[in-house]
């Protein structure tokens, strides 16, 4: 929050609203991460690769009529469908049972094959974690040395095509339930 206030004072409007579009995007993309911890990876897909933009494009559609076009609408809308898929992790998240945190707290259930499924939980880890920011140093780098509708271009198309992306994730994932683990 500080940080957001500080970027808000000493940045112009356009690169405050891009600083915090990456925040909540990447909290959003934190808050999924822990969905899939949890064997929910499939709500998880659907909140971030489809409510999310969707989301997006509704309240750039809402705004349009009560804002005038500009870029940092762009990216406010691109703000609200990220906080659109924050609310959503936060309303369908169901705690784990105490009696299952117990459970995991033992260490009698730790075996040798855990060990190669962290490793490999990792590896999908830090993979995701560097698409991300990959993603986001674009779109951050591309608000510098580009049009605000250039921009907004480039990131509704990489979105879109992480929807199309999303069902075909999807199918594997039903049709193979043990990579559901290991993503998970």
């Amino acid at each position: 929050s500080l940080l957001i206030i500080l970027c808000w004072t000493f940045f112009p409007e356009q690169i405050a609203f891009a600083f915090i579009f990456v925040v909540c995007s990447n909290f959003a993309a934190v808050l999924g991460a822990i969905l899939n911890g949890f064997e929910r990876v499939l709500l998880s897909q659907w909140i971030g690769s489809v409510v999310r933009p969707l989301g997006a494009v509704l309240a750039l559609s809402a705004l349009y009529f009560f804002i005038e076009l500009n870029a940092s609408l762009l990216i406010l809308a691109q703000i609200l469908g990220a906080l659109i898929a924050i609310f959503l992790f936060f309303a369908l998240w169901v705690w784990p049972s105490l009696q299952t945190a117990r459970h995991a707290l033992r260490s009698d259930w730790w075996s040798d094959q855990h060990k190669s499924v962290l490793k490999g939980g990792a590896l999908i880890s830090a993979t995701q974690f560097l698409i991300n920011i990959k993603t986001q140093i674009e779109i951050f780098l591309l608000t510098f040395f580009s049009t605000p509708v250039d921009v907004a271009y480039y990131y509704a198309a990489s979105r879109a095509a992480l929807v199309v992306a999303f069902f075909s994730t999807s199918t594997y994932l039903m049709a193979e339930p043990r990579l559901t683990r290991l993503m998970s």
